[in-house]
């Protein structure tokens, strides 16, 4: 019979200790205990109770020393057999919570030596284990008491050595990858010794123009693999972040495809699907365990598979910086999705093996908080917790000139977190931006600590997906609601919330303002989860022909771009692709998600008329970064069920007009003067084209201008 299971020893608070004793090694209910700390005996233990199962006895003893962190402690029986004390316990307590430290993590490259640094404060001993073609080295690493950091030194040059930490924690020897490798080795195995500066690449930020406010930014979401993979298109690097690098790429009708398509369309800024190591795809057979990316893992490397040579640490890292590159020189910016709020399974995370129970969220009763629904939360509010997403996202801002990021359940951070992550990157690049998704998910977390809608203004530089947009813009989203209609699907009662939520939802109109700012507002209509706009029209506006469905969404997408606040595009939204209903898609593979490049080629108007939206948007300079813009500057009426917006003081003209007509029937439209008509149903107008009497047309939108 194993050690481990006659005896088990557990601390449960600073003071009090849980022996369970198997009954087949000894039942005898009189035992007498002995504690030991670093081998050294300190005293005899007090048996406060005792308790019994069907096959163990329970023992409760409470004159404990003060447990202190980074010891070993062993208790022994009358018949002189050891066990280690599980102090796991103390990654929950205030003890280990006030440890910080400002010091660089990881392994801090320089071609004479490299410095490694882990927090591991209930590690009795680190080892830091080097591999290289030439075997393995392990050097014992030091402790700073004051912080909890073990590190190491290794002089010379250890630039694409592959390392491990082995840690003794009560008494166990764990082999751990550490959270902060900079890159990683085939799945994950064991992290990389690399430099981020070490291949110099020129960024192209000068090609980027002005960013004045994000009330400018025109957000287009992808995932690398699904929006290169298709065969349709001479793309050579398919499903690689090279992919999206390539120049002059076409599809068969000779239409322009992945990074030139982007740029054809106008977009501001690309937001990408995680591209940060996450767990469940294998490196060497992606297209047999596609997985979007939202089971995260070491996020400060890239995710290899994404890479031409997953065997290359630095495959990675230089093709993501040309993506980056490739990207600025056509003027669009980077937005990179973060996954923070959870860890892929607790069991397996480097977190836990580190240190156990820190990095995660407890209720009081002991059980893991999960508002995630994958089992797990990080403790955003540790102090070492947060210092590891800061110091992420500095990362790909300072050494990979990103943008932005888009925050995964962002509700389930803390507020002062995702305010320093925005000041501390907004230092380092001057045009970031950061948003996410502020659900109330049920947590451990107080509400007050949240960063959720309801407390928006207490994060007033951070955007928010706006669902109250989608719910009544569009109807709801999911699968059990798809056909409930919105607005834009031909259901005018909601015109004063449409209003509102076409001003940012940051007016008091219909309903209380959700946002002190117009820029926190992200206005989308889809997005990578639940059905696509396409396939929803299917079930809620199915009585329409395929031709009016595929208007109404040229429509909806005008809509989207016009409204104020931040415009949100999902791939494939502009020419309504389908998951032919497969709405939750985030392994369903290539087949279901990728970009489909026939599609587009057949409908190639609807992203022509997108592209034209965009350029005149960006045009007439219709961006209010204030509420008392919008209150000023724009007026709007309910014309039978149509919304009527003027706007005055604008830079080129007396004033514009935008009509909208979300139903099937036309309507004519009398105006006391002569204006000129630039925008309608087909795209831009750039004849002169004069009227006094309008038709607007049904399911479209007219853009109108009183010249000065």
């Amino acid at each position: 019979m194993a050690k481990k299971e006659i005896i088990q020893a557990t601390l449960l608070n600073d003071n009090t200790l849980e022996i369970s004793v198997h009954k087949d090694y000894d039942s005898n209910i009189n035992k007498k205990f002995y504690l030991y700390k670093n081998n050294e005996f300190v005293k005899e233990l007090n048996i406060l109770s005792f308790s019994q199962t069907n096959h163990h006895n329970r023992f409760i003893v409470n004159n404990l020393i003060n447990i202190s962190l980074g010891n070993e402690y062993e208790i022994q029986d009358d018949k002189c057999i050891f066990a280690y004390i599980d102090c796991s316990i103390l990654g929950k307590k205030e003890k280990i919570k006030k440890l910080y430290s400002s010091e660089d993590l990881g392994a801090i490259y320089n071609f004479k030596h490299t410095i490694f640094r882990v927090f591991a404060p209930l590690a009795s001993e680190v080892y830091l284990q080097l591999y290289s073609s030439k075997g393995k080295e392990v050097y014992l690493m030091k402790r700073n008491e004051q912080t909890g950091i073990y590190f190491y030194d290794a002089i010379g040059d250890y630039d694409g050595f592959e390392y491990l930490y082995l840690l003794k924690i009560n008494g166990k020897y764990v082999e751990a990858i550490d959270p902060y490798a900079r890159s990683l080795t085939l799945n994950e195995k064991r992290g990389v010794v690399v430099s981020l500066t070490k291949d110099k690449i020129d960024f192209n930020d000068d090609k980027l123009p002005p960013f004045k406010d994000e009330t400018e930014a025109i957000i287009y979401e992808l995932s690398v693999r699904d929006f290169t993979s298709s065969l349709n298109t001479n793309i050579v690097n398919k499903g690689k972040f090279l992919g999206l690098t390539e120049k002059n790429r076409i599809s068969i009708n000779n239409n322009p495809v992945g990074l030139d398509y982007l740029k054809y369309l106008g977009i501001t800024h690309v937001q990408l699907l995680p591209v940060t190591d996450f767990v469940t795809t294998n490196e060497l057979f992606p297209e047999k365990t596609y997985n979007w990316g939202y089971d995260p893992n070491i996020l400060f490397s890239l995710k290899g598979f994404y890479s031409k040579d997953v065997n290359n640490p630095y495959s990675r890292i230089n093709e993501f910086k040309k993506l980056v590159s490739s990207f600025h020189e056509k003027g669009i910016r980077v937005i990179m999705d973060m996954v923070f709020n959870h860890q892929f399974l607790k069991e397996t995370s480097c977190f836990d093996k580190i240190v156990p129970n820190y990095y995660y969220r407890f209720y009081e009763d002991g059980t893991l908080s999960n508002g995630s629904f994958c089992g797990n939360e990080l403790e955003t509010r540790n102090k070492m917790v947060r210092k590891y997403i800061i110091d992420c996202c500095e990362q790909y801002v300072r050494d990979f000139h990103v943008d932005g990021f888009r925050i995964d359940l962002m509700g389930l951070m803390d507020i002062d977190t995702l305010n320093e992550i925005y000041y501390k990157c907004k230092d380092l690049r001057s045009d970031f931006m950061i948003y996410g998704e502020g659900w109330d998910m049920p947590s451990s977390l107080e509400i007050k600590h949240k960063a959720i809608l309801k407390n928006a203004i207490n994060l007033d530089h951070i955007g928010f997906f706006n669902d109250r947009y989608r719910d009544n813009v569009k109807g709801k989203s999911s699968d059990h609601e798809l056909s409930f209609k919105g607005y834009l699907l031909g259901d005018t009662n909601y015109f004063d919330i449409f209003i509102h939520c076409f001003l940012s939802s940051s007016l008091p109109i219909s309903l209380p303002p959700l946002f002190i700012k117009p820029h926190q507002s992200i206005n989308y209509i889809e997005c990578h989860d639940n059905a696509t706009l396409y396939d929803k029209l299917l079930i809620s506006n199915s009585y329409e022909s395929e031709s009016d469905r595929l208007k109404r969404i040229s429509l909806m997408n005008a809509v989207l771009i016009f409204s104020h606040g931040v415009c949100f595009l999902h791939q494939g939204q502009e020419i309504g692709l389908s998951k032919n209903g497969v709405y939750n898609s985030y392994n369903a593979g290539d087949e279901i998600n990728s970009f489909k490049i026939d599609v587009l080629d057949q409908r190639f108007n609807m992203a022509k008329f997108v592209s034209e939206a965009i350029s005149l948007k960006k045009e007439l300079k219709l961006n209010y970064a204030t509420v008392e813009e919008l209150k000023n500057n724009i007026n709007y009426e309910n014309f039978y069920g149509r919304a009527i917006f003027t706007y005055k003081n604008v830079v080129d003209y007396q004033e514009i007009k935008i009509i909208i007509n979300p139903v099937n029937e036309p309507i004519q439209l009398s105006l006391n003067e002569y204006y000129r008509i630039i925008f309608n149903e087909y795209g831009r107008i750039n004849k002169e084209f004069y009227a006094q009497n309008v038709m607007i047309n049904g399911i479209s939108m007219l853009i109108l201008v009183k010249e000065k």
